[in-house]
Formats: C-alpha cells, sequence, structure tokens
C-alpha cells in the first residue's frame, strides 16, 4: 500500500513539473524572439547536464559535434550548458581548446534561464543532444526542456538549431504528444533508427526525418598507452594460435539490483558462459570493455567479477581486463582491434560498428532494434538481458562467430551509409 502511494505521488510530482516547464515554454515562445548580433560560435545543451559527459555515450556523440564543428571554424568558440561543478569539471577538462562551461541548468522552469543566457552569447548554432532522453523514459522533464529549447532556438531569428537524433521507445510518456504537435514547423526532428521512426510518427503529428547517432561522426583516437597495450596483447595471443578477439561488456543498469551481491551473481553466470566457450573453442579471446564509470553502479562492478572469475577457472592468460574507462575516442580506437563484439552498451556497439566490426547485443527499451536495422544484421543476434545472461547465450554466441566473416562484410557494406546518415544530423 505505501509502495503504491509512493508511486502515486511521484507520478503526480512528475505531472505537476513537467505542466510549470510546458507554460514557461509557451509563454517565452509567444515573444518576438531575435538574435541580431550573431557571431559564430557554438552552444551544446547535453541531455544530462549533471556529469555531461560521464556517460561515454554522451561524451562520444558530444565529442563527435566538437570535431566536425572544429573542421570547419577551428578557432570558434564552443560554450556547453551544464547544472553545477560535476559537469563543470568535466567541460573544463576535455582536451579541446576554446571550450567553456556555463552552469545555468538550474530551476524549478530551467528552459527560460538557459534559453537567455545562451542567448547572451549570440551564438550562430545550438546544438542538443537528444540521444535516448526524448521519449520520457528516464525523465518527462529533460525530454520536455530540450524540445523546448530547440522550439524556441529554431523561432529565433539568426539560430541554426539541432537536435539531434534520438530513439523512441514503445511507450512514450503520453504528456509529450502535445508537446511535439505544437513545435514550430522549422524545428526539425531526427529520428536515430527507422525503428525510432516509426514509432514516433504513431505517437505524435510532428514531421521527422530519419538520421543515424551522431556518435557515428566520431573519429578515433589511436595515440594513447591503452591502445599500444591491447595490441602488444592480441599480437602475443595471435602468435598462441588465437584467431579471435572478441570484446564484451553487460553492464549493471540493464537490470533491477537491490545490491551488488545481485550484481555479482549475474556476472558470475556471465563468466560461466564465456568459460564454457573458451573451454569448446581454444581459438576464441575475450577483451573486457568498460564504457561507463558515473555512479557507483559502474561496468567495474560486473566486468571485474567477470575478469576474476575467468582467472580462477584457468582462462587468465585469454581475458584482457583494463578497469581504466577510456575516452570516448580512445574506445572506439580499441574496438577496431577486435574481431567482434558481444555487448549491451549502445554506443559501444555504435563505436565497434563504427570501425567495420559486427555485434551481437542485449537489447533495452528496444533501441537496439533499430541499431541492427540500419545495417542489416540479424535479429537472431539481439538477446533479452535474460538470455544474454543465461543458458540462451553461449548456443547463439557460436552462431554468431560461424557467421563472423559475413556478419563483418555486412557491416562494411552499410558503414559509409549509417555515416552519412549521422552527418544528417548537423545538416
Amino acid at each position: 500500500m505505501y509502495g503504491r502511494l509512493k508511486y502515486c505521488k511521484q507520478k503526480i510530482s512528475t505531472w505537476l513539473a513537467f505542466r510549470r516547464q510546458y507554460r514557461m515554454w509557451k509563454r517565452v515562445a509567444v515573444q518576438h524572439l531575435h538574435n541580431p548580433y550573431v557571431e559564430k560560435q557554438l552552444a551544446i545543451i547535453p541531455c544530462d547536464p549533471w556529469s555531461v559527459g560521464g556517460s561515454r555515450g554522451d561524451e562520444a556523440m558530444m565529442t563527435a559535434i566538437i570535431l566536425k564543428y572544429r573542421k570547419d571554424l577551428p578557432a570558434a568558440p564552443i560554450t556547453i550548458i551544464s547544472e553545477g561543478d560535476e559537469g563543470s569539471k568535466y567541460i573544463s577538462k576535455l582536451p579541446y581548446p576554446g571550450i567553456t562551461p556555463l552552469p545555468v541548468w538550474n530551476g524549478n522552469t530551467p528552459v527560460k534561464t538557459i534559453y537567455e543566457a545562451v542567448m547572451k552569447l549570440r551564438p550562430s548554432d545550438v546544438v542538443l543532444l537528444g540521444a535516448d532522453c526524448m521519449d520520457g523514459y528516464y525523465s518527462p522533464f529533460i525530454s520536455l526542456t530540450l524540445l523546448a529549447l530547440h522550439d524556441l532556438f529554431s523561432r529565433t531569428d539568426g539560430i541554426k538549431s539541432h537536435l539531434t537524433g534520438f530513439s523512441f521507445n514503445r511507450h512514450p510518456y503520453r504528456p509529450l504528444r502535445k508537446a511535439f504537435n505544437s513545435i514550430t514547423p522549422s524545428a526539425r526532428l531526427y529520428l536515430r533508427d527507422a525503428v525510432s521512426l516509426e514509432r514516433f510518427k504513431k505517437f505524435a503529428k510532428a514531421d521527422a526525418e530519419l538520421t543515424a547517432d551522431a556518435a557515428f561522426m566520431l573519429e578515433a583516437d589511436y595515440g594513447f598507452d591503452g591502445y599500444e597495450k591491447l595490441k602488444e596483447w592480441i599480437t602475443t595471443r595471435r602468435a598462441a594460435g588465437t584467431r579471435h578477439i572478441i570484446g564484451f561488456n553487460f553492464h549493471p543498469m540493464l537490470r533491477r539490483y537491490d545490491n551488488t551481491e545481485e550484481i555479482q551473481n549475474d556476472a558470475c553466470s556471465l563468466a560461466r558462459n564465456i568459460a564454457a566457450i573458451m573451454q569448446r573453442n581454444g581459438a576464441i579471446d575475450f577483451v573486457l570493455v568498460p564504457h561507463d564509470d558515473r555512479c557507483r553502479y559502474t561496468d567495474n562492478i560486473m566486468l571485474k567479477t567477470i575478469a576474476d572469475s575467468l582467472i580462477q577457472a584457468g582462462f587468465g592468460s585469454r581475458t584482457y581486463y583494463s578497469p581504466e574507462v577510456y575516452r570516448a575516442t580512445q574506445i572506439k580506437a580499441l574496438c577496431s582491434l577486435l574481431d567482434g563484439l558481444a555487448s549491451s552498451r549502445m554506443h559501444l556497439a555504435i563505436a565497434a560498428l563504427g570501425e567495420g566490426k559486427s555485434i551481437m547485443a542485449a537489447d533495452y527499451q528496444g533501441k537496439f532494434e533499430g541499431l541492427f536495422r540500419h545495417f542489416n544484421l540479424p535479429a537472431e543476434y539481439l538477446l533479452t538481458p535474460d538470455e544474454f545472461i543465461g543458458d540462451a547465450f553461449a548456443g547463439r554466441f557460436e552462431k554468431y562467430m560461424a557467421h563472423l566473416p559475413e556478419l563483418t562484410r555486412q557491416v562494411e557494406k552499410e558503414r559509409e551509409k549509417v555515416i552519412r546518415l549521422s552527418e544528417k544530423n548537423l545538416l
């Protein structure tokens, strides 16, 4: 009874915050929005203003945009919006000059505060990261904030607004329908895969186009020690008879866990699956790739347990594990050394696909379905989290390995087309 009451209170609180933000958006939208003194510069509004790029997926999209923009305008200032100290510190440490944090995402109705702060910069371009934050699954409030800002900047003379391609799940937050249907026609909407586009068109009347995830534009950085270390290990393993090096990730936020013990139990199940595969096939080795370190439930909680279990089972020499979570550009470089990838991280999969490597995946929120369709990959290599952890994994993995050469060719065949779709995000 108490749990049900708490749930109802949360829903009401969410709706009230959503409605306040909606009203503020509409009050600002009726004004004459003009940017008379445009300067060539970029403002980026992330979908996670707290950590900004703690998720390597968010970092991959943001870095791709920064590097693409800097190719045309090497000296143009770039400002990134944040909520407070954590996000601002992340922005300040980015290895690119001329990038400034602006911590103005705050208050009960941040849309007005952010809009006015960005207008003072007089930017020529604003990019908002749509990603997986536009269907209300994580936060209807963030979905509405990003959409409202895209609408306001699209209405403003002198500014080009880009809301990067986003995914759309099967059960979007219903009040968002009115919001999407009320945006200005000049606010272009992009869905990052065909499945999401189909779902969106059933949900809202607003025009939308197909694109691909902005992270497909990201260029890899091969100049770091971690790349050389993995490359050396792979060279040694191939000399010992290994024919295939497969990357692996399963993150602890894919299922609902009450404590770290439950995470470690699933990690042990995954380790048993991997050990069984290596026991049957001496020509396959695994690289465990962490991709996120935002909170206490980091990838390494699970991956370290898997690595320790494989060492205990006698497969330590055939398992590569480094707990360092590298930058998105570096993770993409690591993927270039692999022959394939089994992953539950969307943007780790995108990094591998962008390097021409095929994937099998643990799906969540129906997101991987659209990614697979971009490359016309067989849906049989798209597993549920339960299948990924359970007995189904080994059999499906062995079939994946049996078809690895043609799957790799299929990815290479579609890769340039998908990269061109990704570039539409900035048109």
